[in-house]
């Protein structure tokens, strides 16, 4: 994938050194393990919020962060419903990565300038 597509990957800290690591220069990550030094908890707050809450505040936080891919780990319990218009564009026995489709996110603000693009 890396070699093909580039954007904005949403991902979680936990494995966002990983995929920072694994999928650099193509593609800007959200979050990784550095969130205590670099990332204000607002930040840590929203990513999370766009990732886990399928609530009103995990929507709007998803709309404002507007990614072109999301990195979920398969250990959720239930996807998401607002990721149902997303395309799965990878998945394996730990990892899903969906893709925006058409109209999936209207971006709220353009101020949300948290993507990393190197270390």
């Amino acid at each position: 994938m890396a070699s093909k597509k580039k954007g904005k990957l949403l991902t979680g800290f936990n494995v966002g050194s990983f995929a920072l690591w694994r999928l650099y220069p193509n593609f800007q990550i959200s979050l990784d393990g550095r969130y205590e030094e670099v990332y204000p908890d607002d930040t840590v707050y929203m990513v999370q919020s766009a990732i886990n809450d399928d609530s009103p505040e995990g929507s709007a936080a998803l709309n404002k962060l507007s990614p072109d891919f999301i990195l979920l780990e398969l250990d959720h319990k239930e996807i998401p419903n607002r990721f149902a218009d997303w395309k799965t564009a990878y998945i394996d026995t730990q990892f899903m990565i969906l893709a925006k489709t058409e109209g999936t996110t209207t971006p709220v603000s353009s101020n949300a300038n948290i993507w990393v693009s190197s270390f």
